[in-house]
């Protein structure tokens, strides 16, 4: 039974009235293309407009929650609604970890294939799809298809990892794991001035630990202050002798909730520059830390989206490539310059990837800066941004995007023709369809 009710991305800037239906383990009572059109959706995480479809049904994976590890290989198989927090502890049980994972365990495996996500560890590991050994796709006509990167289906897979959801509905992932000694992070953190010492600073730690990631205060005077962070896995005889004792940690996170109103106004140049300064200042970690606090930071409030108040915010996230490193500062100028803050700005670095069509991960930079919708004069600060974007051959992560231009879209994703002539391979009729598709008019 379907049911409508109105959905919103992650960042709450945009939501339209949506009718959902559970997608079913059994495809032979699914009869898809008998609705105009559909979209899969997991757990509503994708900022923008990728997750929301007005048009149809939304098609749940909710009922999907299967998973299984083998011990012995180190393979998981997951059905898509698993999220990746129950395979972290599932994983873990054996002593395995998904080597790819996002800043919040709240998202599930078959988002984090349409997205082909990617984490800290990146420059290592690379982006979730490069761990996937197969997947099992539903079509519009209830059919499953096996696709996998190394036989003759390999096309579409990789039109499947990061095509947002239009290629089909995944039913299940099979992903290597990677052996741990225990749930803890070996972590060390550095404070550093400015954001030529920040690039430094995380080129020092991508050579000494297998995650990273950087924050940078976009307040004050914009420079690019802030803090690298680095970790690698504990090894077990590495701990020190208490936590040794219990080396796997993986009890579910304890959640925290915002109160349902907040006023608007909370986030504003005082509170986020307060914010900055005090983050800034904080003693800086080292020693080890259990996975969720490290990886998942934000995830013990379950609703810290809606401190922004009801005109939500925009996540700008973006790439560059080696070189053109004078952009990330060119950015920070420009906010400072439209007076647009940020208390969550984050800098990593990609490395060497060969995905092509829509994903997102290319060697160079991400950049991903959480602006709030009621900033002055936002949206053409953010359209001046992909001008030049476009001219240092960067990209925009469609997964954060609720706002830009179809002709931006087809110059920092020139594979687009080539994934669309799969896609329609795939679905001739086109049935899949999101609210950002039909903007970027794929």
């Amino acid at each position: 039974m379907s049911k409508s009710k109105i959905r919103f991305g992650w960042s709450r800037y945009t939501g339209v009235a949506s009718s959902i239906k559970d997608m079913s383990r059994d495809s032979s009572s699914n009869n898809l293309d008998k609705f105009s059109k559909g979209l899969p959706i997991g757990l509503g995480r994708s900022y923008g407009d990728s997750g929301l479809n007005g048009t149809g049904i939304s098609w749940s994976s909710k009922k999907l929650k299967k998973i299984n590890v083998n011990p012995n290989t180190g393979i998981a198989i997951c059905e898509s609604g698993v999220t990746i927090g129950e395979l972290e502890r599932e994983a873990l049980r054996f002593g395995y970890f998904p080597p790819t994972v996002p800043g919040t365990e709240f998202v599930t495996i078959g988002g984090a294939f349409a997205s082909n996500i990617h984490g800290k560890s990146h420059h290592v590991y690379g982006s979730f799809a490069d761990n996937v050994i197969s997947i099992v796709l539903r079509n519009s006509k209830g059919q499953d298809f096996r696709l996998a990167p190394d036989d003759d289906s390999s096309e579409k897979f990789w039109a499947t990892a990061g095509g947002m959801g239009l290629t089909g509905f995944i039913i299940s992932v099979e992903i290597k794991l990677i052996k741990v000694e225990s749930s803890y992070f070996s972590v060390e953190e550095k404070r550093v001035a400015n954001l030529t010492e920040i690039i430094a600073t995380i080129l020092d730690f991508d050579e000494k630990f297998a995650y990273s990631v950087a924050w940078i205060d976009c307040s004050g005077n914009f420079i690019g202050r802030g803090l690298v962070l680095g970790g690698n896995h504990a090894s077990k005889e590495a701990l020190p002798e208490e936590i040794a004792k219990k080396p796997y940690q993986i009890d579910s996170p304890k959640i925290y909730s915002l109160p349902r109103f907040i006023p608007d106004g909370i986030i504003n140049r005082v509170s986020i520059r307060l914010f900055n300064e005090m983050w800034f200042r904080k003693k800086t970690k080292s020693g080890y830390v259990n996975y969720q606090p490290f990886l998942h930071p934000l995830d013990f409030i379950s609703n810290w989206n809606r401190i922004y108040g009801k005109k939500g915010f925009i996540e700008y996230q973006f790439q560059i490539p080696f070189g053109s490193e004078d952009f990330l500062a060119h950015v920070l100028l420009k906010m400072k310059e439209y007076n647009a803050y940020s208390f969550l700005t984050v800098l990593k670095k990609f490395g060497q990837s060969d995905n092509p069509y829509l994903s997102f991960p290319t060697a160079g930079w991400t950049l991903s800066v959480d602006i709030p919708g009621s900033t002055k004069n936002l949206l053409q600060l953010l359209e001046e941004l992909d001008n030049l974007l476009v001219e240092k051959t960067g990209k925009i992560y469609l997964t954060k995007d609720v706002r830009m231009s179809s002709e931006s879209f087809r110059r920092m994703y020139p594979d687009f023709k080539k994934w669309n002539k799969i896609r329609l391979q795939m679905e001739p009729n086109n049935y899949w369809e999101s609210e950002q598709s039909g903007r970027l008019g794929i």
